[in-house]
């Protein structure tokens, strides 16, 4: 009985030779050790390519962890970096105010104003607030043919709130 076998299904990573080659009883010795010589040859291949492939494995893996274990140090420098450029960058308003317990004045997006106590923040200006007294203006209504209304100062006060830092125009020291 005869079986036709591409030498492709043998190692699908050996693509390269198309050809046919014939699997079975024979009559003939010397295809049988063709045959064997050339399923011999292919399997080798397929091995070659297999070992490559987890050489390249085991040294992504080295690699990684090798990465993992530098990556505390690096990160022990971001915090140092990140440290050094809050007080000496532009967060250094935010962070003398946290150090020394000190107003800031916050003009927001609304057009409100707020004044208060930093007690923390992070570098996208999101702020923890206390003691804040938050200023804006308003412009009342009137009715139909009357004058302009003139514009009316209010206020109120909040004892803790956190401030999202998109909101966030200028801040200032207090200017007292």
């Amino acid at each position: 009985m005869l079986h036709r076998i591409h030498k492709s299904a043998l190692c699908p990573s050996v693509l390269f030779f198309p050809s046919f080659f014939v699997v079975g009883n024979s009559a003939r010795g010397d295809l049988n050790t063709k045959l064997i010589a050339d399923s011999l040859f292919y399997f080798t291949r397929c091995f070659a390519v297999f070992e490559q492939i987890l050489r390249r494995i085991s040294a992504a893996r080295n690699f990684l962890v090798r990465f993992k274990m530098s990556r505390p140090m690096e990160e022990d420098a971001n915090v140092k970096n990140e440290e050094e450029e809050f007080n000496t960058g532009p967060l250094s308003v935010l962070m003398m105010s946290v150090k020394n317990n000190t107003q800031v004045l916050i003009n927001c997006r609304n057009n409100r104003k707020l004044l208060g106590r930093v007690r923390a923040f992070d570098r996208h200006c999101n702020m923890v607030l206390e003691n804040v007294r938050e200023m804006w203006t308003e412009v009342p209504k009137t009715g139909k043919g009357k004058k302009k209304a003139q514009p009316v100062n209010k206020d109120r006060f909040i004892s803790k709130m956190f401030l999202r830092g998109d909101s966030v125009i200028i801040v200032l020291r207090n200017p007292k």
